[in-house]
């Protein structure tokens, strides 16, 4: 894979950091009226929210990590619990999201159905991304360090993806209803770029 660096700083902070970046932000306004039906829904939306991307951010950094003497089946298989780990957490969070129903806001509809969207298309690409690295041939030294370099560069794009959406969700009326919810509380393990160069997969290949 690409590096601590590159997987924490492009990919995590670019899907699970953008939300919770967000939410923190967000809880800095003032408390315009907030309704009951409002409290409702955030409380909806943020029941698991930090659980499900505090558990993608912790896979997606395993991706980064160099295990001394890990051999290339035992990464294999490393590298696809942890891309299924982060599909199922975006995926899970898209259903509580889309569980919860648009925000009694005026753009309420448009908010929601992006942020869902956003959501499941993260998981998928994870799904995408798992099933690449459970094709790789560990067998042939040359093609497992290609395949693997094909799928950093996969996971690299996924930190390129709007997070837009989520940013939306997070601000102004819903963003102050969901900064009061325990569960939208920005985490103490946010996403931070790493200083470590070291990458899992030039350590398997050589």
């Amino acid at each position: 894979m690409e590096g601590t660096e590159a997987v924490n700083e492009k990919v995590a902070t670019a899907l699970a950091g953008a939300a919770l970046a967000a939410l923190a932000l967000a809880g800095c306004g003032g408390g315009d009226d907030n309704s009951k039906e409002m409290e409702a829904w955030a409380k909806d939306v943020c029941g698991s929210m930090k659980t499900l991307l505090d558990r993608a951010e912790q896979a997606e950094k395993d991706t980064g990590v160099v295990k001394e003497g890990e051999k290339p089946a035992d990464l294999k298989k490393r590298l696809s619990q942890d891309m299924d780990t982060a599909a199922t957490s975006y995926r899970e969070l898209a259903d509580d999201v889309n569980g919860a129903g648009p925000p009694p806001v005026d753009d309420g509809e448009q908010l929601h159905r992006d942020a869902v969207e956003q959501l499941r298309n993260s998981a998928k690409a994870y799904e995408d991304l798992k099933q690449q690295v459970d094709e790789l041939d560990t067998k042939n030294q040359g093609n497992f360090a290609e395949g693997l370099t094909d799928v950093s560069k996969e996971q690299q794009a996924l930190g390129k993806m709007d997070s837009e959406a989520l940013r939306k969700l997070g601000t102004g009326e819903t963003g102050r209803a969901m900064a009061e919810q325990p569960g939208c509380k920005a985490s103490s393990s946010a996403p931070e770029a790493s200083s470590d160069s070291g990458t899992a997969s030039q350590d398997a290949a050589d």
